[in-house]
């Protein structure tokens, strides 16, 4: 599991919604007859780029009581809202905005930001497509369209969105990151790995494309290139605790246990009580027979997935690794209940299915158990010969 792989959308931050408004669309150019009303939105405009927001409202406010239909105005005013993360009123002044000015692509597609920030992702997408209407080539909003249809869970129309993004804008790297998340959710990890190395011969200092790359190499149990990627991770971002986790799982993988206990203690020295390096630690400790060591580790790991799964609901990496480490510590009902939950957000999830049914076999629910082989047998067919295998207690 990764805390940012890319930006995955329905946990975008209130930050990097506002940067994503501020990297589309410019602040108006107050191109108004009325001096009064110049005057109001160029103190708007000052106010805003040092990010006194009030000030900047009060301002816009004024230079709207003068000129209500003022597009430069209500633009200035959405964003400031969005500084002060005001979205519900920013998306009220946006929907403002497009009756002023129904033909401004950048209107509606400011909408769609403020209804994407509230969690509205069916108002967003409706706004992108009226945005995406006026100018088909907007590279940015087929970009963000795409988020809130993943946020929906449309991966293969996000995928479509996403792809339309890049072949309009050279070297987005955007673009080829959200593509490897919505690859990775429909179980498409060559697709994810393909997506996420374009980044590196765009930017090969990205600092999330290394700590991607390692997770979905992970996925594919090609772990060695799942090292390689989190050495990179670690060599670009020191500081950046997920690059060390990801390569303790990695070399646990590996059988390189005193080095992923090593790696793991420099993430927790990072992010102390991250509960996914909790329960690699333990599984280093537990190959090594480090016992008392593993038993602490696998325990602290249950209540860090558990404050980081009610911080994230929509993540089914978190509520799969829970899963893990309430089998580590002998609690195969909750257990079974969070696989399921991370089958329910992501159905093609083999690594989840195939721990699922060791978990029914081991609880004597041997039906269960096969119900997971025949969902196994179409998405990753050595994996459920595995279970099949571990099904006739072979």
């Amino acid at each position: 599991m990764n805390r940012k792989r890319a930006f995955s959308f329905s946990r975008i931050i209130p930050a990097v919604l506002f940067a994503a408004l501020a990297l589309l669309f410019s602040l108006p150019a107050y191109a108004q007859k009325d001096d009064k009303v110049e005057r109001f939105i160029k103190q708007g405009n000052e106010f805003y780029n040092k990010r006194d927001y009030r000030s900047a409202i009060d301002q816009y406010d004024r230079a709207l009581s003068s000129s209500p239909n003022s597009a430069d105005a209500l633009f200035g005013k959405g964003f400031s809202q969005f500084g002060l993360q005001q979205y519900s009123e920013a998306a009220s002044t946006f929907s403002r905005l497009t009756r002023v000015a129904p033909d401004n692509a950048q209107a509606h597609a400011a909408l769609g930001e403020a209804y994407r920030a509230t969690g509205q992702h069916q108002n967003a997408i409706n706004a992108y497509r009226r945005a995406l209407g006026i100018n088909q080539n907007y590279a940015e909003v087929h970009l963000l369209m795409g988020h809130s249809l993943l946020a929906l869970r449309n991966h293969r129309e996000a995928i479509a969105s996403y792809n339309r993004a890049a072949s309009l804008k050279a070297n987005y790297v955007d673009a080829y990151e959200s593509l490897g998340v919505a690859y990775s959710g429909l179980g498409m990890y060559t697709e994810a790995i393909a997506a996420t190395r374009r980044i590196t011969a765009i930017n090969p200092n990205h600092p999330n494309v290394y700590v991607n790359l390692s997770w979905y190499y992970s996925l594919s149990d090609q772990h060695q290139a799942s090292a390689d990627a989190g050495r990179m991770a670690v060599k670009n971002a020191p500081n950046n605790y997920m690059g060390y986790t990801n390569l303790c799982r990695a070399y646990n993988d590996l059988g390189r246990y005193q080095d992923a206990v090593a790696t793991c203690k420099q993430a927790l020295g990072i992010k102390p009580g991250d509960g996914e390096t909790y329960y690699y630690i333990g599984r280093a400790y537990a190959s090594l027979r480090q016992t008392a060591n593993a038993s602490s580790a696998f325990q602290r790991a249950v209540t860090g997935l558990i404050e980081f799964t009610k911080e994230r609901p929509d993540e089914a990496d978190g509520y799969y690794l829970l899963g893990n480490a309430y089998n580590e510590t002998r609690q195969s009902d909750q257990a079974i209940w969070s696989y399921l939950k991370a089958i329910q957000l992501k159905p093609q999830f083999p690594q989840a299915r195939y721990n699922l049914g060791v978990t029914y076999r081991l609880s004597g629910m041997r039906r269960e158990a096969m119900d997971q082989y025949n969902q196994l047998r179409s998405m990753d067919a050595k994996r459920a010969a595995r279970l099949l295998q571990v099904i006739n207690g072979r």
